[in-house]
């Protein structure tokens, strides 16, 4: 968890170097699958924060990064209701 609030501040110091991220996408859309609560919700804020670069954004959706999002809107906005 720690480490996505350290890339995420990484990166909005350093907007250029976001593309060096691609290769983690997988991995935090994996992550959001399968791990609960504060895991889950760094992996989704830092996902999000990284598609905002267009080749991570083309690598989210290839591994479906979008629908894992969508699907887990309810659990993300609102995670003791759930």
């Amino acid at each position: 968890m720690h480490c996505c609030h350290s890339i995420s501040g990484f990166t909005s110091a350093f907007p250029e170097r976001t593309s060096e991220y691609k290769t983690i996408i997988k991995t935090l859309i994996d992550v959001m699958g399968n791990k609960t609560d504060g895991n889950r919700k760094a992996a989704a804020v830092l996902l999000a924060h990284l598609a905002k670069d267009e080749e991570n954004g083309k690598e989210m959706r290839l591994h479906h990064g979008s629908e894992v999002l969508m699907s887990l809107r309810e659990v993300l906005v609102n995670p003791k209701q759930n």
